[in-house]
């Protein structure tokens, strides 16, 4: 979504700025780092967490994709899918 949003904007010359919602996101993470990590999950939660602020939300997307693949139990799966 936010590549469709800088393409409209860069078409009109405007230029924009994103916000996020950082409180919800950092729940979706704690939710996801409590999956993959159980009560260890500050160092994951503000890992990615920093790694979004500087731009590269891509990254922890494919990261908790990739974990929830290797999850056996289908609800971990569909857990994790459900925060990224």
């Amino acid at each position: 979504q936010i590549d469709a949003i800088r393409a409209e904007a860069a078409k009109r010359n405007a230029p924009i700025h994103i916000l996020i919602d950082v409180i919800h996101v950092l729940q979706y993470l704690h939710h996801a780092a409590h999956i993959l990590h159980n009560d260890d999950t500050d160092a994951a939660v503000a890992e990615w967490a920093l790694t979004i602020l500087n731009g590269r939300s891509a990254d922890v997307v494919d990261h908790l994709a990739a974990a929830a693949a290797t999850r056996n139990d289908p609800e971990d799966r569909k857990k994790i899918g459900e925060t990224v």
